[in-house]
């Protein structure tokens, strides 16, 4: 069983936490976001190291 330990509380942690606890790609949940265009997953990995 793997568990999983979130130790830095900054927003883009917390993003990434979530997301790969529920099994999703940065893919996933770019399009349930309903982002759109090439760089949708730039995106995401920008909110996750908090560049925004």
């Amino acid at each position: 069983m793997k568990f999983f330990e979130l130790t830095n509380l900054s927003q883009g942690e917390r993003i990434a936490f979530a997301r790969q606890l529920r099994g999703l790609t940065q893919d996933d949940v770019s399009e349930k976001l309903g982002l759109t265009g090439e760089s949708k997953r730039r995106t995401m990995a920008i909110y996750e190291r908090d560049q925004l």
